[in-house]
C-alpha cells in the first residue's frame, strides 16, 4: 500500500511498522539543497544526516510516529560564522518540535474547544497521549486574531 500521498511534498517513505499501539514510519526528506540560515547561500554539499522523531496525527486510533532522516549541510562562504547547518522544513514542523504542525492544529482546536484537562483526555482518546500542560501550551501559541 502506498502512503506517500498522506505526508507532506518533500518526502518519501523509506519504511513502516504497524504495532497494536502505534503506527512508525521512516521519511527522508528528498531536497538536496540547502540554504545556510546565517549568509542564504545555497549548497547541495552534504556533511552527514541526522534523524527526528515526531508525532503526527493518529490513524485509526493508533498514535503514528515519525522518523524523519534529515540532511546537514556544508557552508561554502569563508568568512560565514555556520560551517555545518542543518536542514530545516519549515512548512512541516519548526525546529525542536516533536510534533508536525497539523497534529499541533488539532490539538490547539480540542483545547480551545474543551479546555486543558478535558481536551487532553479527548487527545487521548483520538490518540495523541498528551498531558493538560501541554494543550495549555500549544493554546498560548494560538496567534491572537486581530480585530
Amino acid at each position: 500500500m502506498d502512503i506517500s500521498p498522506l505526508f507532506p511534498n518533500g518526502f518519501i517513505v523509506c519504511s513502516q511498522e504497524v504495532t497494536p499501539e502505534t503506527v512508525s514510519i521512516g521519511l527522508l526528506a528528498t531536497s538536496t539543497v540547502g540554504t545556510c540560515p546565517v549568509c542564504q547561500t545555497p549548497t547541495s554539499r552534504t556533511h552527514s544526516f541526522y534523524q527526528r522523531k515526531l508525532a503526527d496525527l493518529s490513524m485509526s486510533g493508533k498514535q503514528v510516529k515519525l522518523l524523519v532522516r534529515l540532511r546537514k549541510f556544508f557552508c561554502f562562504l569563508a568568512s560565514c560564522p555556520r560551517k555545518v547547518f542543518a536542514q530545516t522544513c519549515h512548512l512541516v514542523f519548526k525546529p525542536y518540535a516533536r510534533r508536525f504542525l497539523r497534529a499541533d492544529q488539532q490539538i490547539q482546536a480540542i483545547g480551545l474547544q474543551a479546555g486543558a484537562k478535558p481536551g487532553a483526555r479527548l487527545c487521548r482518546i483520538v490518540g495523541q497521549p498528551i498531558s493538560a500542560s501541554t494543550v495549555l501550551r500549544t493554546i498560548r501559541k494560538t496567534p491572537v486574531p486581530v480585530v
